[in-house]
């Protein structure tokens, strides 16, 4: 079941798309009266003009219900007001098995990060559940291994994408692919396995650009799934962080790759 605040965000989106049927301009509201109109404000029922932002999941830290690791749905199972991916008891839902990373070449934004592993859909609702929720958008994050900040993509709501599926369920495409059209290149495909909740997950993230040297130190991958976005806030989804301590540095700290 949605979290709270989940509810109040889609309440939130509904009422803006409302506003704007009816001609009104939803851009000049402000409802927590802090100087900066909701539309581009990380948390708009919390004052918060800094609009602080630990760790990079575009949900101010007033309002975030994990504020230290990246959860863009901020999803909440058991309704405890902890998000899910620092909750003492979390569903398990993401499993790394291996994750590499290549630096970028000098004046060229060639890093790349390739992340592999199984995804349980049970607490999704199954097959149909994961196919569902990658319509509505899919988020990506990771984060360690030397990198200087968070590499995140969003992907948008999967019916907007010709290679999507046309019904945007699984059970007739045991691959389910989604791409992103935009800077920078990334896709991310699904495989079932068997007839199990089960699906092998492979993100590609390209085109980036952060330095050598990286560090054969731990890496985190925060993976938000049935999440979308609505200018510059994010609504939905259900969140799994999982990391990755075995790694190894390639060559003058261009390369790194962590295995389970």
């Amino acid at each position: 079941m949605p979290s709270a605040t989940v509810i109040r965000r889609y309440v939130a989106l509904a009422v803006a798309l409302l506003l704007s049927l009816a001609g009104r301009a939803w851009a000049q509201h402000d409802l927590d009266s802090d100087g900066l109109i909701d539309d581009f404000d990380n948390c708009i029922y919390n004052a918060n003009l800094d609009q602080q932002d630990r760790d990079g999941d575009n949900t101010g830290d007033v309002c975030d219900n994990c504020p230290n690791a990246f959860n863009a749905g901020q999803s909440d199972i058991d309704g405890n007001g902890i998000g899910d991916v620092c909750d003492a008891n979390p569903p398990t839902r993401l499993t790394l098995t291996s994750v590499q990373l290549r630096a970028t070449r000098p004046a060229a934004s060639t890093g790349s990060i390739v992340v592999k592993g199984v995804l349980d859909t049970t607490q999704l609702g199954g097959v149909k559940g994961l196919g569902d929720a990658l319509r509505l958008g899919l988020a990506v994050s990771v984060s360690g291994a030397g990198l200087p900040s968070p590499q995140t993509v969003y992907f948008p709501p999967c019916v907007s994408i010709a290679s999507c599926s046309a019904t945007g369920t699984l059970p007739a495409h045991p691959v389910h692919r989604v791409i992103d059209a935009g800077s920078p290149h990334a896709s991310a495909g699904f495989l079932r396995k068997g007839n199990t909740n089960l699906f092998t997950m492979k993100v590609t993230i390209q085109d980036r650009s952060f330095a050598p040297p990286l560090a054969a130190a731990g890496v985190t991958v925060g993976l938000s799934v049935g999440t979308f976005s609505f200018g510059t806030l994010y609504f939905g989804g259900v969140d799994q962080l999982a990391k990755l301590s075995n790694c190894r540095a390639g060559s003058r700290g261009k390369s790194v790759t962590c295995r389970k």
